[in-house]
């Protein structure tokens, strides 16, 4: 997911979005099976841990109403004048 997170600016939405030859470098970079990705729980209450952590790691945080307010606006003025 951290890796994943880098290239694409997101998280993937399930397992199938990342190929089985990232998993197999990924896996064999940190010296696991690259199986135990099968097994990772997409629902768990630690994926949400995970994912604040990876924002962490690259200085993002999730987006608020505010943040889409000044989003808008700035469209309309540089945008759509």
């Amino acid at each position: 997911m951290l890796k994943f997170f880098e290239v694409e600016a997101r998280f993937p939405e399930n397992a199938e979005e990342i190929r089985a030859p990232a998993v197999a470098y990924v896996a064999q970079q940190v010296e696991v099976p690259a199986e135990d990705w099968a097994a990772y729980d997409w629902a768990w209450r630690a994926i949400k841990r995970h994912r604040v952590e990876i924002r962490g790691a690259f200085d993002f945080r999730e987006s608020t109403e505010q943040d889409q307010a000044q989003l808008a606006e700035w469209l309309v003025v540089e945008l759509a004048p």
